[in-house]
């Protein structure tokens, strides 16, 4: 059975982050909800904190940890708001896919800049809600004199018009096999790139979603991610995802712990009946089972991430499957916990429980099949 103790650098980390979440990223949620953005200061002091570096290998920038100590330093950011955690937290998803993908040259030409930087990567895979599969893909590129040339476009992009490059999955014009699939790192600024008008969402409400045009966008040759098969494009894309899977999991513990622990103390303060709310049976059983989800959701996540660093097999895809489904019993339970008062925006259990259903139908967390 595995262990998960934390080296020391890790754990002074998740002190920290604690202590930044609730004093500054807490106060901020709801201006940044209403505003469609974090506040410039405050994304600037995320970015200082460099999560999106910790688990990038050194040579290129990074702290050289791994997935297991990113996925704590997220569910810490996520406990102040995952709204602005999302928003800020743009590079991971993107760089993990050049280190997956990449070249010796791509990764330092590519990945140390953007490292550096801090500069957001939007993923661009989700199609119409299709699978990532090349037959329901209708991105297309084809390829001439050392560039290719890019049509098609991507639905339900998060980060769209704020990001400073896009991820694009598209086929070869005309094929439908694996090996003909590419990954194609696009700056914003490219002419053909057209973003849509920003989505309305249920929750999220920091992040910027919109759907992402490309219209005949051309893109240089080393900016393109190829594998040597089909076998090894499917087995590197499903280790992305899984990624991506496994850092929403984080990210869904972070939010339903915060709840867990608002309702809880919300329950020692509210009086009915000459007595604490959190004395009368039925509200203690829903305060103890949110947080026993909230433990089990948290080592699911934590085995995830151990076995994806493993290289085992991969259980990315049941922890996350679990972790919606509890999130969303310890969200509405919250709720319940505060009665009228859960439904009011005076507290910040009704934002939770709107961004946890949102950040379960992020692309990427039910595009692909298992990896194993």
């Amino acid at each position: 059975m595995p262990t998960f103790e934390l080296d020391e650098e890790i754990q002074d980390m998740q002190k920290m982050l604690r202590d930044f979440a609730t004093e500054m990223i807490r106060p901020a949620y709801r201006e940044a909800e209403h505003a469609g953005e974090t506040p410039s200061e405050l994304r600037e002091s995320i970015k200082e904190l460099s999560v999106h570096l910790v688990d990038m290998p050194e040579e290129y920038g990074g702290l050289g940890k791994d997935i297991r100590s990113a996925v704590v330093l997220e569910e810490e950011l996520s406990y102040g708001d995952v709204g602005i955690t999302v928003d800020v937290q743009d590079t991971s998803i993107g760089a993990n896919a050049i280190l997956i993908f990449g070249t010796d040259e791509q990764k330092t030409n590519l990945l140390t800049p953007i490292l550096e930087s801090g500069d957001g990567i939007a993923a661009c895979f989700s199609e119409k809600g299709n699978p990532v599969s090349p037959e329901f893909i209708e991105t297309t590129w084809r390829e001439k004199e050392g560039s290719y040339k890019l049509m098609g476009s991507k639905t339900f992009v998060v980060g769209a018009g704020r990001a400073k490059n896009y991820l694009v999955l598209a086929k070869k014009d005309g094929s439908n096999d694996w090996q003909d699939l590419r990954l194609f790192l696009i700056a914003a600024d490219t002419p053909g790139v057209v973003v849509g008008d920003r989505l309305g969402t249920l929750g999220l409400e920091t992040c910027a979603v919109a759907d992402v045009a490309l219209m005949g966008v051309k893109v240089d040759s080393s900016r393109v991610l190829s594998a040597e098969s089909s076998d090894a494009f499917k087995s590197k894309l499903g280790k992305v995802l899984d990624y991506a899977r496994i850092v929403t999991c984080a990210r869904m513990v972070g939010v339903m712990s915060a709840t867990s622990d608002y309702s809880a103390k919300y329950s020692t303060e509210r009086i009915a009946f000459d007595l604490p709310i959190s004395q009368h049976q039925s509200i203690a059983f829903m305060v103890s089972d949110n947080a026993t989800d909230v433990d089990a959701c948290r080592w699911m996540t934590w085995q995830a991430a151990h076995e994806y660093v493993r290289g085992g097999e991969s259980t990315a895809n049941r922890a996350l499957a679990h972790v919606v489904e509890r999130a969303q019993k310890v969200a509405t339970d919250s709720v319940q916990i505060l009665g009228g008062h859960g439904f009011i925006q005076d507290h910040p259990v009704e934002k939770w429980m709107r961004d946890l259903r949102a950040l379960s139908l992020i692309p990427g967390n039910d595009l692909f099949p298992e990896h194993g």
